[in-house]
């Protein structure tokens, strides 16, 4: 999930960003249907989020707001991994309610 700016990116170039028309953006993320995430990095000193595809894109988040990086990274055993005070959290919340539900 990002909640704040984010873009698409081929090799040298913008293909399309959160800034972009409506239209672009529908066919945009219609295109990314059936691609795969080949790569997970975290970069910056405040840490952003950069996800390579198997198509040669790369989905980048770049807040630009006052604050912190608006992304959450959400794993299969439901914990996550998002930005508070401009270091990486591991939430396990998930995991301990659906743990003590189960």
């Amino acid at each position: 999930m990002i909640q704040w700016s984010w873009r698409i990116e081929k090799v040298r170039s913008i293909q399309l960003g959160s800034w972009s028309s409506e239209r672009k953006i529908n066919a945009g993320i219609r295109a990314l249907k059936g691609l795969k995430v080949v790569e997970v990095t975290v970069e910056g000193r405040l840490p952003e989020l950069e996800l390579h595809l198997n198509s040669g894109l790369w989905i980048h988040s770049f807040a630009t707001v006052e604050g912190q990086p608006e992304w959450a990274l959400f794993l299969r055993d439901g914990s996550w991994i998002t930005v508070e005070r401009g270091r990486l959290v591991h939430d396990r919340q998930n995991v301990r309610h659906r743990r003590a539900s189960a």
